[in-house]
């Protein structure tokens, strides 16, 4: 039998969009059933468009089992909904850990009781669904009832043994949250054979741990507008959005039969000028539905870039001021308190030593004349000795100031890092930019935001072309119709359309290597730095230090002089012994001497105290470097705002690998229908839509991976 025969024999398999779905037993298991207790029976419930009225709510059995039976008020069906954990005894402490084991929890059995119930007292069971331990109680009963269609998200595993691995299941269905945590640990324990029936993971969530809780039931309270949605960022700032996350939005289900995707295409059916008109509507409504969701995600995304881009000057500045900050606390002395700016503070304190050393020569030359009395002159020409010791303050004098410009050589090399050196550890990547992640994102984002309008576009050719289509096979039917009536021989084949140039999009040469443009950014900065500061202090102060050995050594020979003329001329000789004997001499040489050994050990004191900054510096510059990537890091671009980018093109993604799923059908089911050169022609077109959006797809993964 000819292909053609068996397609125009093909019963048309378009569902009723009106019957329960899976993605209406989605959202009954994992939104609706947690709110079962504020239900009244005859209550309606409104899912993706459908109403549903609860015939029965069952929350009161001795072992915790909670269900409510609601009907689809168009077709009549009935389903159970199976309600996950909630209680803490019943559920978390007694039902769920006997999961794990071999040994069924009444839950279960509770569950087939009241499907018997339901199916007998009320009418047939069509389907019945549940999320986590309700996924397991629908899969437990699903197992005894191989008639009822069961659908589950993210459920809970079923004991040992009650599992045959060797049967198929073909009743059940279970969709696994991408980033849920209960199936992606019971899939990565080797559990996930506990769990009948067929498996497949659906794109929807967000991979964060503050939406733990949303991932694993597929739902959130719905927003304003009664959608299903998380907030990224805050109201006002850039990229203040909200991210769709329902489950059932991510159940991909064909265009015409609404059969879902994930098993296969869809079962052939005849295209002909109605199928071609659900598909034109199709890509009107859902296909450009999601595509332009995707693209407001994009949007979005691009919005927090382009941020991150104006506040290039405000992350440089800063960079510096956190820089500055962290070399000054380094030295955890008030001496070097401003030393990555001005240097103010170090050089009055160089001054003022400057100014003593002054000061204490002048006090040192009056002590000298004191000291040189004529008897004590005769005693210095006796016995070849001189009291000399202000000439000894002109050391530490030089030292000093040699100190104050090799300081100032520092603050101006800590300076001009800071001022001229930070910017440009942000400089680099592809083209040697100035803001090297920033402005390679961007250069990214304007060529998929290029592509995607241009995607966007070849949607609305696209439903035309298929539009085309359909009014071809319009004017065939019509042609047969006459052909009928008049008894005469005429053309029946399907008009061909004019050739239908396919869209190349633009290829991108950024980001190769995806996000960890940043890390490796942030690697290659920090470790310039790193020797910039290292080179600059270390080398500075390796020099300051000798300079301050020499200041100590200096100011210890003038102490060391002080004490020596002083005992020399009062004790060292016996005029000096007789003179202080007889008159006030010793009292008054002590005085002087007090007078000059205070500034001098204040100096002393003052100069350890430089020693111990700079040792501190020196010790804590390692920490500095270290503690200053990640300050670096969020300069390169901020973690944050990096995290909600990431999280819109994440969400992006998902729609394309949707889409291409959906297009994979599409192509299959026109390709599978030889009426003729428009029908191939649309093909092509649908080929080449398929594979802009995963071209799309590509480049949205390098500013998400």
């Amino acid at each position: 039998m000819s292909k053609d025969v068996v397609l125009e024999q093909t019963v048309d398999k378009v569902k009723n969009q009106q019957d329960t779905d899976d993605k209406d037993l989605t959202e009954l298991a994992g939104y609706h059933a947690y709110k079962h207790k504020s239900f009244n029976e005859s209550d309606i419930l409104k899912v993706n468009g459908k109403d549903f009225q609860i015939i029965d709510l069952e929350y009161n059995t001795n072992s915790g089992m909670e269900a409510l039976t609601v009907q689809n008020m168009k077709t009549g069906e009935y389903s159970i909904v199976y309600v996950g954990s909630q209680d803490i005894i019943d559920d978390w402490i007694l039902t769920n850990p006997m999961l794990l084991s071999d040994t069924p929890p009444q839950q279960i059995q509770d569950a087939i009781d009241y499907y018997d119930w339901v199916n007998d007292k009320i009418g047939e069971v069509s389907s019945i669904t549940g999320n986590s331990l309700g996924g397991a109680l629908t899969n437990g009963v699903a197992i005894e009832k191989p008639d009822v269609d069961a659908v589950t998200l993210n459920p809970a595993i079923l004991p040992d043994g009650m599992v045959d691995e060797n049967k198929d299941y073909p009743n059940i269905t279970n969709y696994f949250s991408e980033y849920d945590f209960l199936t992606l640990v019971e899939t990565g324990i080797n559990y996930d054979h506990r769990i009948p029936g067929d498996h497949y993971t659906i794109r929807n969530g967000v991979p964060q741990l503050s939406y733990i809780g949303s991932n694993h039931t597929g739902y959130v309270g719905k927003d304003k507008d009664g959608n299903f949605t998380i907030t990224i960022g805050e109201e006002g700032e850039p990229g203040h959005g909200t991210i769709h996350i329902a489950a059932g939005d991510h159940i991909i289900t064909s265009i015409w039969t609404g059969e879902t995707l994930y098993g296969g295409p869809s079962e052939l059916i005849n295209i002909n000028k109605d199928e071609m008109e659900i598909l034109a509507d199709g890509i009107k409504t859902y296909i450009t539905e999601r595509l332009n969701l995707s693209s407001e995600y994009i949007d979005n995304s691009i919005e927090i870039v382009e941020h991150e881009s104006e506040q290039f000057d405000q992350r440089i500045s800063n960079l510096q001021q956190v820089l500055s900050d962290m070399i000054e606390e380094a030295a955890d002395a008030s001496v070097l308190g401003d030393i990555a700016r001005t240097g103010t503070i170090i050089n009055q304190v160089l001054d003022s030593l400057i100014d003593s050393i002054d000061w204490i020569k002048e006090k040192c030359e009056l002590l000298e004349s004191k000291l040189k009395t004529k008897p004590i002159e005769i005693i210095e020409y006796m016995t070849s000795t001189e009291i000399s010791i202000s000439p000894l303050l002109d050391e530490p004098k030089r030292y000093l100031e040699n100190f104050q410009e090799v300081v100032n050589d520092l603050v101006d090399g800590i300076n001009e890092l800071i001022t001229d050196q930070v910017p440009t550890l942000l400089e680099g990547g592809k083209d040697a930019f100035m803001d090297a992640v920033v402005d390679e994102l961007i250069e990214h984002y304007n060529i998929i935001e290029t592509n995607k309008e241009e995607v966007l576009n070849q949607l609305v050719s696209y439903e035309n072309i298929v539009r085309s289509v359909a009014n071809n096979f319009h004017k065939v039917d019509q042609n047969v119709a006459t052909s009928v009536r008049t008894g005469t021989g005429m053309d029946t084949s399907i008009e061909a359309l004019e050739d239908i140039e396919t869209i190349t999009l633009e290829e991108s040469s950024y980001l190769t290597s995806g996000l960890s443009i940043k890390e490796i950014q942030l690697e290659l900065s920090h470790a310039e730095i790193s020797s910039q500061l290292t080179g600059v202090i270390l080398v500075i102060t390796e020099v300051l230090r000798q300079f301050l050995n020499g200041i100590d050594i200096a100011l210890k020979a003038v102490l060391l002089a002080i004490d020596k003329a002083t005992d020399f001329t009062l004790y060292g000789n016996p005029v000096g012994k007789i003179v202080s004997t007889f008159t006030d001499f010793d009292d008054t040489v002590k005085e002087h001497v007090a007078e000059i050994k205070e500034p001098i050990e204040n100096m002393q004191s003052t100069v350890e105290g430089i020693s111990t900054a700079l040792d501190n510096l020196e010790a804590n510059l390692p920490q500095v470097i270290e503690n200053f990537k990640p300050y670096l890091k969020s300069a390169i671009f901020k973690s944050e705002s990096l995290n909600n980018m990431r999280l819109y093109n994440i969400a992006a993604q998902a729609i394309f690998d949707d889409m291409e799923v959906i297009f994979d059908d599409i192509v299959y089911q026109l390709s599978g229908n030889q009426k003729g050169y428009a029908i191939q022609a649309t093909v092509n077109v649908s080929k080449n839509v398929r594979r802009n959006i995963s071209f799309l797809n590509e480049q949205v993964e390098r500013v998400t991976v």
